[in-house]
């Protein structure tokens, strides 16, 4: 396994960096590796003291979490993080996994009524969104895809 000799590698010389991209590298495939990456780097952040590495952990298992269907676990989570201490750099991808999980919650919700909620929040979070990116190129793209896809729903 090509990613466990990378996973060897960072374990001799370990840095928060090298542990997101080996989450970042499992996230398409296979979630439950995802998520160990996840918490290695949240580990890693404890020791390093560093709160903004936190947060990023805490996205990122919040994000397996919205995936795998776990909404509840993944809004907690992503609810125990400080706003007002989130550096600048983590505040789109902290809208876009509530846009996103709020969205899955509306697809797959019983009643219209619920739905309608639920579509409202993912419009907030897609607002908050856009005003972060609006300055970021690929940011705006990538929310523009989102809205494109969520129209094309109804």
């Amino acid at each position: 396994d090509p990613l466990g000799e990378l996973w060897l590698t960072w374990a001799k010389c370990p840095d928060d960096g090298f542990c997101g991209r080996l989450f970042d590298e499992y996230r398409a495939y296979n979630l439950d590796s995802s998520f160990v990456y996840a918490q290695r780097k949240e580990e890693l952040a404890h020791r390093m003291d560093k709160l903004d590495y936190l947060d990023d952990a805490a996205m990122n298992m919040a994000e397996v979490m919205g995936t795998t269907g776990m909404y509840k676990e993944a809004l907690e989570l992503l609810g125990q993080i400080d706003k007002k201490t989130l550096p600048d750099y983590l505040y789109g991808y902290y809208y876009h996994l509530y846009r996103t999980i709020y969205g899955l919650m509306g697809d797959y919700a019983v009643t219209e009524k619920v739905k309608k909620e639920y579509y409202r929040m993912t419009d907030l979070y897609r607002d908050s969104l856009l005003q972060v990116n609006a300055s970021n190129f690929w940011g705006s793209l990538q929310t523009s895809i989102g809205i494109i896809f969520n129209f094309a729903r109804f």
